[in-house]
């Protein structure tokens, strides 16, 4: 309702645009979101690609213009944020001396522009106020993230195709079947919480186990994805460290330890996932095929083996695709050319590209949301954010989170949600359940 009401102010005073920074009944932060808002609307549907870039951009180039001083004593009280900034700014040194054709260098520049977007989305998100409608906006994106995805995937497999199985070069925020389920995994943690904090068994309780099986229903048997199960039972194991009493504690992880080896033992689904694991990577080393764990080990290996060259700078932006083109032509390996982009490591990806201090940078930005977590007073604000960062964590060890642009505005979007410094508490999401006459 407030944004409405200061978006209709701000159409009063369209008649006198570059009078627009002078309004004084709306703070900086709230003007610079609506004003992102509006670009939003406009650039989005024409230009998907690029448009969060030059917003972040613009964005930012206009609270250092309103108030640098204000900007810089924000962002060094935010260590998400520092780390963030030089991390990009890590990034854009390594386009000087690399030796990647300027397209590839660009692409390499450009796939981390989220890193830009993440300060202002954190510096808005403190100076609103409008905490209690990010509350409300946390449940409705997870109540639409686990209906949405299965409902699709229901239908794909109807029609017998699955989702994920698109074209890559179309621009579908769920093309990969490991998003997907990353993203499930964070929601139905947020429904654990949900079901933990409701005490009465009516509506709203019966709704929030719904969704939730819904979410493990998805995850482990509707879209492959080894990541997802990981992802899974990591948040189910923060759920029942950090939300959980010392009793409920003992006999959840009873429970969940029996559900697991009952599910494990008659899913031949599962138990062919951790099989085709330990065969992709025995048929690797044997014939030298390609596999999808037998690519992952072949670029591992690529990738510290050309660290070990140039450890300290590594080889400039964009090199790791270009280098394993060549390496890959002259070893005649045609089958792993269309994995080429990265190594499948975000930790490898930064260090062979950008060099140690990357490296350093991103361990140090996990580090701040990992302190950011255990600062958190309140039990499911920090369950939630160790969800965030365990599946971050996770997805970084088997792929590029931050360069691949759908995955890396995911993430921006759950530290802005629940590492921002207001968020004192998650809102039950019974209230919505509640009619006029409740209240």
């Amino acid at each position: 309702m407030r944004f409405i009401i200061e978006l209709n102010s701000i159409f009063k005073d369209l008649s006198a645009p570059t009078s627009f920074f002078k309004i004084t009944y709306i703070n900086l932060p709230t003007k610079i979101g609506l004003l992102t808002f509006l670009l939003a609307a406009l650039i989005l549907p024409f230009k998907p690609q690029p448009a969060l870039a030059c917003l972040a951009i613009s964005c930012l180039a206009c609270c250092f213009c309103q108030s640098p001083q204000k900007i810089f004593k924000e962002l060094l009280s935010s260590p998400i944020s520092i780390f963030s900034l030089l991390l990009f700014g890590s990034v854009c040194s390594s386009y000087f001396y690399s030796l990647a054709p300027a397209e590839q260098k660009t692409k390499f520049l450009f796939a981390y522009r989220e890193l830009l977007l993440l300060p202002l989305l954190l510096f808005f998100m403190k100076n609103s106020g409008l905490t209690k409608s990010l509350s409300a906006a946390i449940f409705f994106v997870m109540t639409g993230l686990v209906i949405g995805i299965s409902s699709v995937n229901f239908l794909s497999f109807y029609f017998g195709k699955p989702f994920f199985d698109v074209p890559s070069n179309d621009n579908f925020i769920f093309h990969s079947h490991i998003i997907q389920n990353v993203m499930g995994s964070v929601a139905v943690l947020y429904f654990l919480l949900q079901i933990k904090n409701t005490t009465s068994f009516k509506l709203p309780w019966f709704f929030f186990v719904f969704v939730a099986f819904l979410g493990i229903l998805n995850i482990f048997f509707m879209v492959q994805g080894r990541t997802g199960h990981l992802s899974l039972l990591a948040c189910i194991i923060v759920f029942i460290f950090f939300s959980l009493n010392k009793t409920k504690k003992i006999l959840s992880v009873g429970v969940f330890g029996i559900g697991l080896v009952i599910i494990f033992n008659t899913n031949n689904y599962l138990n062919q996932a951790v099989n085709r694991t330990f065969s992709e990577v025995k048929i690797y080393q044997e014939t030298g095929k390609e596999t999808s764990a037998g690519a992952r080990i072949e670029f591992w290996k690529y990738a510290i083996s050309h660290i070990k060259q140039s450890p300290l700078i590594g080889h400039g932006a964009g090199s790791f695709r270009h280098e394993y083109k060549l390496h890959i032509k002259e070893n005649n390996q045609p089958g792993f050319e269309a994995g080429t982009h990265h190594p499948h490591n975000e930790f490898l990806l930064l260090w062979h590209d950008a060099g140690l201090v990357a490296f350093i940078l991103y361990c140090g930005f996990l580090f701040s949301l990992a302190r950011q977590g255990y600062k958190a007073e309140n039990s499911n604000v920090k369950t939630m954010r160790f969800g965030v960062l365990v599946t971050l964590l996770i997805y970084s060890l088997v792929d590029v989170p931050l360069f691949n642009s759908a995955e890396a505005l995911f993430f921006v979007l759950m530290i802005t949600c629940f590492f921002q410094f207001n968020l004192k508490e998650l809102s039950s999401g019974a209230n919505y359940f509640k009619t006029a006459k409740d209240h």
